[in-house]
């Protein structure tokens, strides 16, 4: 009954406990290009968002200027199309379903295909 006891405890915790919600920078992003955005940590469903950059004022735009919003992602990894002009900045945001929140550093499309 003890051994019941303390397997459930273990259970239990390893459940509820998170790693961080850590989103990984693409090293190459090209237009029209489908590219894999992958993370870890935190809890799904996972809501993905791709989010235009102002480099006036090296920020997302006030208000958030959402270019793509994905929700319910039950997986760490989404493929997205890439279906933003070259020379376009972004960040892509990944927020869990406890409302954690990571980003990546801005970084900039590249020219690729034509056909999206």
């Amino acid at each position: 009954m003890l051994l019941k006891a303390l397997t459930f405890t273990v259970a239990l915790a390893a459940s509820v406990i998170a790693y961080p919600l850590e989103i990984d920078t693409p090293a190459l992003v090209e237009q029209c290009v489908p590219v894999l955005a992958t993370w870890e940590g935190g809890f799904p469903p996972y809501q993905f968002s791709i989010e235009l950059i102002d480099l006036s004022m090296q920020n997302v735009i006030s208000g958030g200027h959402l270019i793509g919003l994905f929700l319910n992602i039950d997986a760490t990894q989404f493929l997205w199309p890439a279906n933003v002009s070259a020379g376009t900045t972004i960040v892509w945001e990944i927020v869990d379903s406890r409302g954690e929140v990571a980003q990546t550093p801005s970084f900039v499309i590249q020219p690729g295909s034509a056909d999206c």
